[in-house]
């Protein structure tokens, strides 16, 4: 069994010799060391050949790298053992038996990838600070969650992890092992702890884990947030300790400086700076997340379009979607308020000089939206407004950190380069006056409001302010968007070069503002010249529209479109393919209603079950009062049954067109009176518009030609009513759908059908009739098209939607074991109801469990974190505060008076906990911020956890319950967050 040592080399001629030696020493034969050295001028290199030319198990690399993780994936591809490893050329083996004893515990332990041992912390002299803390019960990903465990130089693993997993990831400086492991963790590797000391890590003052432990520690939190989402508490506590006692914790047993620790951190706190926490860090404080847009019913579906690419890109990155109605109809504020993470809030009202304040072609209301006015936001929160025009393509989180770290956030013009954009060109003389806009501001690149970003209570919170109180001044912001022709004629036309000499003329002569009105040209109005002014005027940053907000050629005909006319005239153009021009960097698309793609749309808890019922002749004597309450589909003639019983499904279907047109008056008068039958969604062929035109106004009918242009999976060849009545059910979100009636035994043509044509028309009154559950079914006169009109077309149907559904987190039962649809698993209906119905009750109680622990999990770690918070930048401005911080930190190491901080936020949400000393405090805080987290996070959850957590779950008597229902709540969440439910819920 031969074992490959890769070590990295860079400058370490003061140490390298003593790691050569080490490996040299060894007394296992089958070895090969392979030193990787990137271009050391500190006589390394030399030191390197040397000691090749003494043994032949050595081998070199000598040749430029991107770093120290490219350098040891070098060595790992190079390398031809059955075991690898890496031992820095600072670090060295404990003895010459380290490689005989891994030979060893592998040959023992066939089944085991990943073997580590203990391990010693010295100092360049040679004396043993102490020995590394490892932890030695390592079975999942989630044993690195709180802290590594690990010493790196202890550890081997098999060859054939490396060619599974690949190599270390280049782009962590500081923390590539870390990372390493959890991925070899990941992928189902098994680890091993043996009890022996096998390395030497060396502590100095040029290792960068010692020279940079402040960012290592920072890479930490980030590479951990990526991997799972969401952080205990302690990493940020060994973040914030280090930050103030600049003391490496990893090397100081704190036992032994206990009180020059406190007395460091009784110095004033200094700031967080940006460059310790990186923008890709995890935040620090979790600030809120709100992002805010608004649309009336003609932006409607671009509205939900928005929501959609949110949900499938960014869920886990925002808190909260505001929407604010723009006159919205209740049945589309109710569709709204069905989708996860979105709540729709009503405009503030309008000043009384300004009636049409709320006009959505004026967007004169934007600035209030954006300024979240009439919202309870507290400072430090991120706000994010986003036009209802556009599709985010790729995690919102970047921008969010780019809000948190510079304060505010907008995007430039600089993904049109055909023409300039210069605030001057699209802001009206009024408009002007009313701004006070000085030249320079005029003569300043004009943004565009689409995305617009602050932090609450940060340094532009005055320009948000200000662009609030302009937007409610009528003069200045509504003028006709698009410039008359006579107006347009009073200009010259400038090209970008011509444009450019006006503003330099500008800048050097200080004209006035009136005077550069004059010379420059006017092509209308934009509401955002408020912000692209004052973003001049506050000298805020700007971010470039290629990369955060692209829009191309078709987009903007479709604004000027949307202005003259309809939202809805673009919405009929709209497709998921209309791409063109976007690039694969751009973090949003600018498609102003040319681009929607629906799927990946999430839904609050839509746990109900849902029935497609089939018209099948094996529905005789079915009870249908048991579907009386519950969610159903009832497809095309059967309304003359509901009308005689008195109930009327949930969600209407007919996607025949020759049935459609046969029937269509009726199908008519049951959206006229759906709020009195209580049918919630029509699903029909755009056929139906030509003789009722006004059902495109009525909220809840859906028409099959608008999804299959939205939502891939719907674009399917022979359309057949049951099988795409399944596939809608499975858009608007349901987990279980059951299947009554599909029979599929049809009698191709009754007797008293005749032909004409290629359909068939009832010419008689029909007896019994064969193909439906009651006689009355079809009347004289009713026209339809032969059953199978395609061989087998609607077997074929049900067979590529078992297909389609079979990817997805749902499950499908036909309820008639006769069926000649046998893609779906078989269960009596009755038994079935049964079973979803307490399944039902049991995902419901869950989910309020869920949201309970989630609630006292934010209080309890907004508790713990609050000092840190505070050392956080721009939360520490007094030196007080640094005070009350270090007093805080003093009791919470020292276990004094800590329950004086903890016992107000424990004892009311836990009332079995009676704090009666700071240990007892301190113990019980850190268990529920600790485990509760990872609920929190949807991470994995040990039974052994559960059971503890029993006494946190109101109303449950015994741990097994509530371990039962946290698993259901748990998956639950965990498919919507992994699949992406592909539905609209109920929009």
């Amino acid at each position: 069994m031969r074992i490959s040592v890769i070590s990295p080399s860079f400058n370490q001629a003061k140490f390298i010799g003593r790691t050569i030696s080490s490996v040299a020493k060894q007394n296992y034969a089958a070895k090969q060391h392979i030193i990787v050295d990137g271009g050391s001028t500190d006589g390394s290199v030399q030191l390197i050949e040397d000691a090749k030319s003494s043994h032949t198990h050595i081998e070199t690399i000598i040749e430029p790298d991107r770093g120290q993780s490219d350098a040891i994936n070098k060595g790992f591809r190079r390398a031809d053992g059955e075991i690898l490893a890496w031992l820095n050329t600072d670090d060295f083996y404990y003895d010459s038996a380290v490689l005989q004893k891994i030979a060893d515990a592998f040959r023992a332990n066939p089944g085991i990838d990943i073997i580590y041992g203990r391990g010693q912390r010295l100092d360049t002299d040679g004396k043993v600070i102490r020995e590394a803390w490892i932890n030695r019960k390592i079975f999942t990903e989630w044993d690195f969650w709180k802290s590594l465990g690990i010493l790196q130089p202890s550890l081997f693993f098999r060859r054939t992890v490396f060619d599974r997993i690949g190599g270390l990831e280049e782009h962590y400086n500081l923390q590539m092992d870390y990372d390493y492991w959890i991925r070899m963790a990941k992928a189902g590797f098994k680890f091993k702890f043996i009890n022996e000391l096998l390395s030497c890590a060396v502590v100095h003052e040029d290792a960068k884990s010692t020279r940079d432990r402040q960012r290592q520690l920072s890479e930490c939190i980030s590479m951990l947030y990526h991997h799972f989402g969401e952080l205990p508490a302690e990493w940020y506590d060994r973040l914030a300790d280090f930050h103030v006692t600049q003391v490496d914790q990893k090397i100081d047993a704190t036992r032994g400086r206990r009180d020059e620790l406190i007395q460091l951190k009784t110095r004033p706190l200094a700031r967080f700076t940006k460059e310790a926490l990186p923008y890709s860090a995890a935040p620090l404080y979790f600030p809120q997340r709100l992002i805010i847009t608004a649309f009336d019913s003609e932006y409607f579906y671009q509205g939900i379009n928005l929501i959609a690419s949110l949900h499938r890109t960014s869920f886990l990155s925002f808190d909260k979607i505001i929407v604010f109605s723009l006159d919205l109809s209740r049945t589309e504020i109710g569709h709204l308020n069905s989708l996860e993470k979105v709540t729709v809030k009503q405009l503030p009202p309008a000043p009384p000089s300004f009636p049409d304040f709320t006009d959505p072609k004026g967007r004169a209301y934007k600035s209030a939206c954006i300024a979240a006015e009439g919202l309870d936001i507290s400072d430090g929160a991120l706000v994010l407004w986003l036009d209802a025009g556009l599709s985010i393509c790729s995690d919102i989180d970047e921008i969010f950190h780019l809000v948190n770290n510079e304060d505010f956030f907008i995007t430039n013009h600089d993904d049109s380069r055909h023409w300039p954009f210069y605030n001057v060109q699209f802001t009206h003389d009024e408009a002007v006056k009313v701004l006070n806009a000085s030249t320079e501001e005029l003569i300043a690149p004009h943004m565009c409001s689409a995305i617009v970003g602050y932090k609450r209570g940060g340094q532009y919170q005055d320009l948000i302010y200000e662009a609030r109180r302009l937007g409610r001044i009528r003069s200045a912001v509504m003028w006709p968007k698009v410039a008359s022709k006579e107006e347009r004629k009073r200009f010259p036309k400038l090209n970008n070069e011509e444009m450019e000499e006006v503003r330099k003329e500008a800048t050097e002569t200080k004209i006035s503002p009136t005077e550069l009105k004059k010379k420059s040209p006017y092509y209308g109005h934009r509401t955002q010249s408020i912000f692209s002014i004052l973003c001049s005027r506050y000298k805020a940053p700007t971010f470039s529209s290629s990369l955060y907000r692209q829009g191309n050629d078709i987009s903007s005909a479709a604004s000027h479109r949307n202005w003259l006319s309809s939202a809805k005239e673009t919405d009929e153009l709209s497709h998921r393919s209309s791409l063109e021009g976007l690039t694969k960097s751009s973090r949003a698309f600018h498609h102003r209603g040319t681009y929607t793609d629906l799927t990946g749309l999430l839904f609050r808890r839509f746990i109900e079950p849902a029935f497609v019922v089939g018209n099948g002749p094996s529905l005789r004597g079915f009870d249908f009062e048991a579907l009386r309450g519950r969610i159903w589909v009832g497809m095309n003639a059967a309304y003359r049954f509901w009308d005689d019983i008195g109930i009327y499904p949930y969600i209407y279907s007919c996607l025949d067109t020759v049935v459609l047109e046969s029937h269509k008056d009726e199908v008519w008068r049951l959206i006229q009176n759906k709020g009195k039958f209580g049918i919630e969604f029509f699903f029909l062929r755009k056929c139906f518009l030509e003789s009722y035109p006004d059902a495109v106004a009525v909220p809840g009918i859906f028409f099959l030609e608008d999804l299959q242009k939205h939502v891939d999976w719907l674009d399917r060849g022979k359309v057949t009513t049951g099988s795409f009545s399944l596939y809608f059910c499975a858009f608007l979100g349901f987990y279980n759908i059951g299947l009554l009636g599909v029979d599929l035994n049809y009698v191709e043509k009754i007797d008293e059908a005749e032909p004409e044509g290629r359909e068939l028309v009832i010419s008689r009154e029909v007896g019994s009739n064969p193909n439906y559950f009651f006689d009355g079914y079809q009347k004289p006169g009713d026209r339809y098209n032969p059953p199978n009109r395609h061989a087998d077309m609607h077997l074929r149907s049900w067979n590529e939607a078992a297909e389609v559904l079979a990817k997805w987190p749902i499950s499908v039962v036909n309820c008639n074991l006769n069926s000649a649809v046998r893609c779906f698993p078989f269960e009596d209906a009755k038994s079935l109801m049964d079973i979803w119905d307490q399944e039902m009750q049991q995902a419901m109680n869950a989910a309020q469990t869920f949201d309970q622990l989630v609630e006292r999990q934010i209080v309890y770690r907004n508790v713990l974190l609050e000092a840190i918070s505070e050392g956080a930048e721009g939360f520490f401005p007094t030196e007080e505060q640094a005070r009350r911080t270090a007093v805080w930190y003093r009791d919470v190491r020292r276990g004094g008076s800590v329950h004086r901080s903890l016992a107000p936020a424990v004892e009311p949400l836990h009332p079995q906990v009676r704090v009666r000393d700071a240990s007892s405090a301190q113990t019980e805080f850190l268990r529920l911020t600790g485990r509760v987290l990872t609920i929190g996070a949807w991470g994995a959850e040990t039974e052994e956890y559960l059971k503890q957590a029993h006494e946190l779950l109101p109303g449950v008597d015994d741990p097994v319950s509530a371990a039962d229902h946290l698993k259901k709540i748990e998956a639950f969440v965990r498919r919507q967050r992994d699949h992406g439910l592909r539905g609209m819920g109920n929009v």
